[in-house]
This record gives structure tokens, sequence and C-alpha cells, in this order.
């Protein structure tokens, strides 16, 4: 039964690679090193933030940005 769970899943990835690949270089190309408080990085951490919650509620979860001080 594992098997034929796996095999389905890698058949949907297959089916979607170039759409999934593409979807990790638009996230990758995200200026953002949320452990440097420096100001050019934090749009980008913004940015790359609202894009992943965005992502996340088109899979049908709940997503939101939360802004913190750090």
């Amino acid at each position: 039964m594992q098997k034929n769970k796996t095999e389905h899943y890698r058949s949907i990835y297959k089916k979607n690679e170039a759409k999934y690949l593409e979807s990790f270089k638009e996230y990758v190309r995200f200026q953002s090193v949320s452990t440097d408080p420096a100001p050019e990085y934090l749009k980008g951490c913004q940015d790359c933030a609202e894009w992943v919650s965005k992502q996340l509620k088109n899979l049908g979860f709940k997503g939101r940005v939360v802004d913190t001080i750090g």
C-alpha cells in the first residue's frame, strides 16, 4: 500500500515538476536575510513572508504574516 502512495505522489510531482521548480526559484530570489537587521533586508523579508503566506493559503492552509520586533 505504501508503495502505491509513493508512486501516486511521485507522479503528481513529475506532472508538476516545472511549476514546482519555478515556484522554488521565485522563493529563493527574495533578498531576505532574517538574521541581519540591516534595513536593506527588511522589505525582502516582508515580501518573502507575504509570498509564503499566499502560497500556504493557495494550498488550503490558514496563513498570515505577523510583524515582530526582531
